[in-house]
């Protein structure tokens, strides 16, 4: 018995993860999806924007479903695709890291595979999370 409880420590030992260096769980920001979605908003231009206050916030339509929004708190990043004549784009924020002293947003898009509708799209992710004084650098994956 003895022996089965130090082999399990052991490889409990081997599985845990790094909690500091390039990849370590400490410079991770936590961030919560807001609005994701595939059709135009505002007819805005592709791009990165982050939002500190409700007059940084480009998308007029959206801007009552923000309401619960502290922004002496928290930071709103939005990324939009470019604008596509059919269906099946897509873009994600995946995770947001602090390296140094910036925080890099990294992102992932993918295009249509296979058949997909006929109508102009404009894929976007808008996020939540802390407050963050820190430059943002953006990195498609």
């Amino acid at each position: 018995m003895k022996i089965y409880i130090i082999l399990m420590l052991g490889l409990m030992s081997c599985a845990t993860p790094q909690k500091n260096g390039k990849s370590g769980i400490k410079n991770k920001i936590e961030f919560q999806t807001i609005l994701k979605g595939n059709y135009q908003i505002n007819d805005s231009e592709k791009g990165f924007y982050v939002i500190n206050s409700y007059n940084d916030f480009k998308f007029n339509e959206l801007k009552n479903k923000l309401k619960n929004v502290n922004f002496s708190k928290e930071t709103l990043i939005a990324v939009v695709d470019e604008k596509h004549s059919t269906g099946g784009y897509n873009i994600e924020v995946i995770s947001l890291k602090k390296v140094g002293n910036k925080v890099v947003c990294s992102y992932k898009k993918t295009s249509p595979k296979g058949i997909v509708t006929m109508a102009f799209t404009q894929p976007f992710h808008i996020i939540k999370t802390q407050k963050i004084d820190k430059e943002i650098i953006f990195k498609q994956l």
